[in-house]
C-alpha cells in the first residue's frame, strides 16, 4: 500500500503520515506509544538542591529550622515558595524529615 492510501484510510493528512513513518523508522515501536505520560516532572529545574535541603535540616547551619517555612525562606534569603521547599525537603530527606516532623512529635 502507498503512503497516500494508508493516510486516507486513517483519516490523516499525507504529510502527517510521512512524519509518523519517519518517527517510526527513527524510534521503532516506541513511536506508536504516546510518550507524554512517560515524562514525570515537567517545567523548570528546582532551585532547591539536595545540599540546600540538608542545610535546612541541619541544626548548626539553620538556626530557624523549627520555624514555619516562610520564616526559613526569608531568613536564608531563597527565592522560592513554601510549597517547593516543602516538596523538595520531603523528596531529598529520609522519611520527609523537615519542620513538620518536629511539630508532629510534639502533639
Amino acid at each position: 500500500m502507498s503512503l497516500r492510501t494508508i493516510s486516507r484510510n486513517n483519516s490523516i493528512s499525507e504529510s502527517c503520515g510521512r512524519k509518523c513513518k519517519e518517527l517510526w523508522l527513527r524510534m521503532g515501536n516506541i513511536a506508536k506509544i504516546k510518550t507524554r505520560p512517560k515524562s514525570v516532572i515537567l517545567g523548570w529545574k528546582s532551585k532547591i538542591t539536595e545540599s540546600i535541603c540538608k542545610m535546612f535540616c541541619s541544626p548548626p547551619r539553620n538556626s530557624v529550622r523549627k520555624q514555619p517555612y516562610d520564616t526559613q525562606i526569608a531568613f536564608n534569603k531563597f527565592a522560592v515558595r513554601q510549597r517547593q521547599l516543602q516538596r523538595k525537603i520531603k523528596e531529598y530527606t529520609p522519611g520527609g524529615y523537615g519542620k513538620e516532623s518536629f511539630i508532629r512529635r510534639r502533639k
